[in-house]
């Protein structure tokens, strides 16, 4: 099953601004990938294990990806990241650790967690496939979206207030559907420590996170 299907939300200048792009690559099994910044937007990537310290550990990339395979296995991928020839794969679980198998999901299960402060740095995108638009939520203010993977025939959960919205994403894989969750939150600039310092460094982009199947 092979599908590309691009995923934005309508901002106050009335442009769509992608969130991220879903593609199942699979031939012979699902496999997902999931991309948030595209290599030709100049933009720039920080992987850091540590949410207090700037690390010598810390990945810096053009972009970023995260893929779901069929097995469980869940993986950030950082093609070449800079000063580096390899391209660096990350399994936040452990290595060799799997989720749940995408042929054995069953019910929602979260998988990612998006907090997007500055929406520029989500860029203009023309006729995506899913546009999901609440001026409530998407009026400059920072706003969180949590992607579940579950299967097709479970309904979604309800909106349970006026500040959030959660969006279906049918047929993402043999018998899986998308559910995102949608809500404002209180997310502003951060500010990180250099390892082996006391000099602090502001942060100002947005954040993905892998998170654990029970939030």
């Amino acid at each position: 099953m092979r599908i590309k299907k691009t995923v934005a939300f309508r901002s106050p200048d009335d442009s769509s601004r992608l969130l991220f792009r879903i593609l199942n690559i699979g031939k012979q099994t699902d496999e997902l990938k999931f991309q948030f910044i595209e290599s030709d937007h100049h933009s720039a990537v920080t992987y850091s294990e540590d949410k207090i310290y700037h690390s010598k550990s810390d990945i810096l990339a053009a972009y970023a990806e995260i893929s779901y395979h069929n097995d469980g296995t869940l993986l950030h991928k950082f093609p070449k990241p800079f000063g580096e020839s390899e391209v660096k794969y990350i399994n936040p679980h452990g290595i060799g650790e799997r989720r749940t198998p995408l042929y054995d999901i069953n019910k929602w299960e979260s998988v990612i967690r998006l907090t997007i402060g500055k929406y520029s740095l989500c860029h203009h995108i023309d006729a995506p496939d899913c546009l999901v638009e609440n001026q409530s939520i998407f009026n400059e203010d920072p706003f969180v979206c949590v992607i579940y993977l579950g299967h097709m025939k479970y309904a979604l959960p309800p909106n349970n207030g006026s500040n959030e919205q959660v969006f279906r994403v049918n047929n993402i894989a043999k018998n899986v559907d998308m559910a995102l969750w949608f809500y404002k939150t209180s997310y502003s600039v951060r500010k990180k420590i250099i390892e082996g310092t006391d000099i602090s460094t502001v942060v100002t982009g947005n954040v993905i996170e892998i998170v654990e199947t029970n939030i």
